[in-house]
Protein backbone atom coordinates (compact mmCIF):
# COMPACT_ATOMS: atom_id res chain seq x y z
CA UNK A 1 0.00 0.00 0.00
CA UNK A 2 1.58 3.64 -1.28
CA UNK A 3 1.27 5.85 1.73
CA UNK A 4 1.25 9.72 1.06
CA UNK A 5 2.97 12.11 3.72
CA UNK A 6 1.46 15.65 4.57
CA UNK A 7 3.98 17.60 6.61
CA UNK A 8 3.47 21.21 7.76
CA UNK A 9 7.65 21.91 7.05
CA UNK A 10 8.61 19.79 10.27
CA UNK A 11 9.24 16.10 9.15
CA UNK A 12 9.45 14.83 12.51
CA UNK A 13 5.76 16.16 12.44
CA UNK A 14 4.90 14.01 9.52
CA UNK A 15 1.03 12.82 9.68
CA UNK A 16 0.94 9.68 7.31
CA UNK A 17 -1.97 8.82 5.82
CA UNK A 18 -2.56 5.07 4.15
CA UNK A 19 -4.17 5.02 0.50
CA UNK A 20 -3.09 5.58 -2.82
CA UNK A 21 -1.85 8.73 -4.27
CA UNK A 22 -3.96 9.14 -7.86
CA UNK A 23 -6.90 8.63 -5.22
CA UNK A 24 -5.59 11.38 -3.23
CA UNK A 25 -4.80 13.72 -6.07
CA UNK A 26 -8.55 13.17 -7.55
CA UNK A 27 -9.79 13.74 -3.94
CA UNK A 28 -8.06 17.32 -4.11
CA UNK A 29 -9.06 18.38 -7.66
CA UNK A 30 -13.06 17.16 -6.62
CA UNK A 31 -13.25 19.44 -3.61
CA UNK A 32 -11.29 22.73 -5.42
CA UNK A 33 -13.95 22.32 -8.46
CA UNK A 34 -16.73 21.74 -6.31
CA UNK A 35 -16.30 24.55 -4.07
CA UNK A 36 -14.28 26.82 -6.41
CA UNK A 37 -17.62 29.05 -7.46
CA UNK A 38 -18.11 29.42 -3.64
CA UNK A 39 -14.46 30.30 -3.50
CA UNK A 40 -14.19 32.47 -6.44
CA UNK A 41 -17.76 34.14 -5.71
CA UNK A 42 -16.74 35.09 -1.81
CA UNK A 43 -12.74 35.83 -2.64
CA UNK A 44 -12.43 33.52 1.00
CA UNK A 45 -10.48 30.23 1.10
CA UNK A 46 -10.65 27.51 3.40
CA UNK A 47 -6.74 26.68 3.98
CA UNK A 48 -5.81 25.44 7.43
CA UNK A 49 -7.68 24.36 10.69
CA UNK A 50 -7.84 27.39 12.34
CA UNK A 51 -9.70 29.29 9.42
CA UNK A 52 -11.53 25.96 9.01
CA UNK A 53 -12.54 26.43 12.45
CA UNK A 54 -13.05 29.89 12.62
CA UNK A 55 -15.48 29.59 9.64
CA UNK A 56 -17.56 26.96 11.47
CA UNK A 57 -18.19 29.33 14.52
CA UNK A 58 -19.60 32.07 11.86
CA UNK A 59 -21.58 29.34 10.38
CA UNK A 60 -22.87 28.26 14.05
CA UNK A 61 -23.50 32.24 14.50
CA UNK A 62 -25.55 33.01 11.45
CA UNK A 63 -27.73 29.71 12.15
CA UNK A 64 -28.36 31.20 15.43
CA UNK A 65 -29.48 34.38 13.86
CA UNK A 66 -26.31 36.51 15.51
CA UNK A 67 -25.42 39.65 13.28
CA UNK A 68 -22.74 39.07 10.89
CA UNK A 69 -20.69 41.00 9.12
CA UNK A 70 -20.24 40.83 5.38
CA UNK A 71 -16.41 39.41 5.66
CA UNK A 72 -18.21 36.99 8.51
CA UNK A 73 -20.93 35.89 5.92
CA UNK A 74 -18.02 35.50 3.18
CA UNK A 75 -16.04 33.20 5.43
CA UNK A 76 -19.46 31.22 6.60
CA UNK A 77 -20.49 30.66 2.89
CA UNK A 78 -16.61 29.95 2.02
CA UNK A 79 -16.74 27.28 4.99
CA UNK A 80 -19.83 25.42 4.38
CA UNK A 81 -19.01 25.39 0.58
CA UNK A 82 -15.68 23.83 1.35
CA UNK A 83 -17.52 21.21 3.79
CA UNK A 84 -20.27 20.53 1.60
CA UNK A 85 -17.57 20.07 -1.67
CA UNK A 86 -15.51 17.88 0.46
CA UNK A 87 -17.79 15.59 1.98
CA UNK A 88 -19.50 15.05 -1.39
CA UNK A 89 -16.01 13.72 -2.72
CA UNK A 90 -15.45 11.69 0.42
CA UNK A 91 -18.31 9.99 -0.08
CA UNK A 92 -17.86 9.34 -3.67
CA UNK A 93 -14.21 8.39 -2.66
CA UNK A 94 -15.50 5.99 0.24
CA UNK A 95 -18.15 4.28 -1.99
CA UNK A 96 -16.23 3.97 -5.56
CA UNK A 97 -12.44 2.57 -3.42
CA UNK A 98 -13.62 1.38 -0.26
CA UNK A 99 -10.94 -0.85 -0.04
CA UNK A 100 -8.39 2.02 -0.28
CA UNK A 101 -10.02 4.91 1.85
CA UNK A 102 -8.86 5.77 5.30
CA UNK A 103 -12.63 5.80 6.53
CA UNK A 104 -15.40 4.30 5.74
CA UNK A 105 -19.19 5.40 5.70
CA UNK A 106 -21.84 3.65 6.87
CA UNK A 107 -23.06 1.83 3.48
CA UNK A 108 -27.16 2.58 4.47
CA UNK A 109 -27.42 6.80 4.54
CA UNK A 110 -25.27 9.31 4.28
CA UNK A 111 -23.48 11.76 6.12
CA UNK A 112 -25.18 15.27 6.18
CA UNK A 113 -23.19 18.52 5.73
CA UNK A 114 -23.88 19.43 9.13
CA UNK A 115 -23.42 16.44 10.43
CA UNK A 116 -19.60 16.57 9.07
CA UNK A 117 -19.25 19.72 10.14
CA UNK A 118 -20.03 18.58 13.79
CA UNK A 119 -17.46 16.05 12.89
CA UNK A 120 -14.67 18.48 12.20
CA UNK A 121 -15.74 20.87 14.77
CA UNK A 122 -15.28 17.99 17.54
CA UNK A 123 -12.14 16.68 16.18
CA UNK A 124 -10.41 20.06 16.05
CA UNK A 125 -11.89 20.47 19.89
CA UNK A 126 -10.48 17.09 20.49
CA UNK A 127 -7.41 17.85 19.06
CA UNK A 128 -6.30 21.86 19.62
CA UNK A 129 -2.64 20.94 18.76
CA UNK A 130 -3.30 20.33 15.49
CA UNK A 131 -5.31 23.43 13.98
CA UNK A 132 -1.68 24.36 12.46
CA UNK A 133 -2.33 21.85 10.33
CA UNK A 134 -3.89 22.02 6.65
CA UNK A 135 -8.17 22.04 6.82
CA UNK A 136 -7.86 18.69 4.02
CA UNK A 137 -5.78 16.46 6.77
CA UNK A 138 -7.96 17.76 9.42
CA UNK A 139 -11.17 17.08 7.41
CA UNK A 140 -9.37 13.18 6.44
CA UNK A 141 -8.57 12.61 9.87
CA UNK A 142 -11.96 13.49 11.25
CA UNK A 143 -13.61 11.35 9.45
CA UNK A 144 -10.89 8.82 10.00
CA UNK A 145 -11.76 8.95 13.92
CA UNK A 146 -15.39 9.06 13.23
CA UNK A 147 -16.18 6.18 10.25
CA UNK A 148 -12.69 3.61 11.09
CA UNK A 149 -12.33 1.34 8.35
CA UNK A 150 -13.51 -1.76 9.02
CA UNK A 151 -11.04 -4.73 10.60
CA UNK A 152 -10.16 -7.37 8.88
CA UNK A 153 -11.68 -10.73 10.32
CA UNK A 154 -9.36 -12.53 12.97
CA UNK A 155 -9.04 -15.88 11.98
CA UNK A 156 -10.22 -18.32 14.69
CA UNK A 157 -6.90 -19.47 16.85
CA UNK A 158 -6.01 -22.90 15.97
Amino acid sequence: MNKLFFTNGNPTTANILPFRPFNMCTLIAMVFISGSLVLCASEMKVKDSKELLDGIEQVNRHRANESLTEDQRAIALATIGWIDGFRDCALVWSFRDREHTPFHFPEKGTVTTEQFMLIIKKYLDDHPEELHNPALVIAIKALTVAFPPETETKRPSE
